[in-house]
């Protein structure tokens, strides 16, 4: 539920999940967020930007003995 102060991060979050963008299979998969160099984040407060989202999933192989 959304009160209104939820991070513009967390709606990006949330709108890629509802689009399935988001990685389904298991593993382990890493979201990186990008906030601006202005963003409040930085100086203890809530997110104010709109910060750039990259989804990365490890490669199927790495951690598999045996397989390449």
């Amino acid at each position: 539920m959304n009160n209104g102060n939820e991070p513009a991060y967390m709606r990006q979050l949330s709108e890629l999940c509802r689009k399935g963008r988001l990685p389904a299979e298991a593993g382990v998969h890493h979201i990186d967020i990008y906030h601006d160099d202005w963003c409040a984040s930085f100086r203890g407060g809530a997110c104010d930007c709109e910060p750039e989202i990259k989804i990365r999933a490890w490669p199927r192989h790495i951690g598999r003995v045996g397989r390449a």
